[in-house]
């Protein structure tokens, strides 16, 4: 098949979605599928000037984007143009609500050739500029993107009722998945870099720093009760994308807050799962973050947010536990019964890093490869 993936951003740009379709994009070229990325040219900070290159045999288009619309939307229509003339068997686009994809969808109905859509569970408002709320509430083409889209995928079943909503139909549900390298136990030189003894506790978030996830709310719940324990780490990886500012101003006074800044080495990554105790996810909205299943490959127990999909990946009592958003005394009470509880710790561990295991990219390409095949064959 000659498969063309539409997504918001390639690298250098730090998303989820990305590193999905970049591992779908590996796993379909072991395959001996022939694939294309059609992408911005905006890496959500700048313009990056490289229209096209070739990585480990996925080609790369990046598309002149002619305005910004929200905090990570772009118009780059000549995207139509190209999945037009490339002849594709595949048209397979990523993001609801973005522009993108309803020229995906176009091109598809303009050749007849099967679109795909996944959806990224974009369910819930808020945490977005106020363009990108009434495209989230009145978008009326992206509802055109899900009635004509010959399969649609969701990455967590939360999402399927959402969908129906918006009149989107053939939907199956298949969620992101972990790379084995997460798996691989390693030596980790974190704790001494940070001065952080061996018995002491790491408390690990990672992801972008963004209003969404709540890190906010995260810092007020264990401010105090991190001065007063004085063995207990809070540590923050990822890029800032506008709470900086907010985490530095919460954290100033508090040495047991350590915030790392984003860090692109998949090993050294690996390393800073290792090296901590327990994964913690307050978000506002998600999706199926890949930071949950890294987490777990890496035998952490998890405490998040019960908001969307997250209860249908974090089952209390088994992965961790789910608290109520913004439940700020909760969310700092299931944290720490986890801690406090070494054998109970150990046993939900080992159950994720087990768990995790199904997640595994070749499996869940397994899966996308048959979406495509029925797609086609219908």
């Amino acid at each position: 098949m000659k498969i063309a993936y539409v997504c918001p951003f390639w690298d250098p740009a730090v998303g989820g979605i990305k590193e999905v379709v970049k591992a779908l994009a590996k796993e379909m070229i072991e395959r001996g599928h022939e694939v294309y990325i059609f992408t911005s040219d905006w890496d959500k900070t700048k313009r990056i000037k490289r229209y096209k290159e070739i990585q480990d045999g996925i080609h790369i288009h990046r598309c002149f984007h002619i305005a910004k619309i929200s905090n990570f939307a772009t118009l780059w229509p000549s995207v139509l143009f190209k999945l037009i003339k490339g002849n594709f068997d595949i048209i397979h686009s990523h993001m609801y609500g973005h522009p993108h994809a309803f020229f995906s969808a176009l091109a598809s109905i303009l050749t007849n050739r099967p679109h795909i859509h996944t959806t990224h569970a974009p369910w819930t408002p808020g945490g977005r500029s106020t363009i990108g709320e009434l495209l989230y509430k009145y978008n009326w083409l992206s509802t055109i993107v899900l009635k004509k889209a010959a399969k649609i995928i969701a990455i967590t079943p939360w999402e399927i009722n959402e969908i129906e909503k918006r009149g989107g139909k053939n939907i199956t549900a298949i969620p992101n998945g972990i790379e084995n390298d997460f798996f691989k136990e390693r030596k980790t030189s974190i704790r001494k870099e940070l001065g952080i003894q061996p018995k002491e506790n790491i408390i690990l978030f990672v992801g972008r720093l963004d209003p969404v996830k709540a890190l906010d709310i995260l810092i007020e719940a264990l401010n105090k009760e991190l001065q007063k324990r004085k063995n207990t780490y809070l540590i923050l990886v990822g890029p800032d994308a506008g709470m900086k500012n907010k985490i530095e101003e919460l954290s100033k006074e508090n040495e047991y807050i350590k915030r790392i800044g984003e860090v692109k080495l998949k090993d050294k990554l690996a390393e800073y799962y290792q090296s901590s105790n327990i994964f913690v996810l307050p978000s506002k909205r998600e999706g199926f973050p890949i930071a949950l299943l890294e987490a777990m490959a890496s035998g952490l127990p998890l405490v998040t947010s019960d908001v969307c999909g997250l209860p249908l990946i974090n089952k209390k009592g088994i992965n961790g536990y789910t608290v109520p958003y913004g439940e700020k005394e909760k969310l700092k009470q299931a944290i720490f019964k986890i801690l406090d509880d070494k054998k109970k710790r150990s046993e939900i561990g080992k159950h994720n890093r087990e768990e995790a295991k199904q997640y595994s990219w070749d499996k869940i390409a397994d899966q996308t490869e048959q979406v495509y095949k029925e797609a086609i064959r219908k």
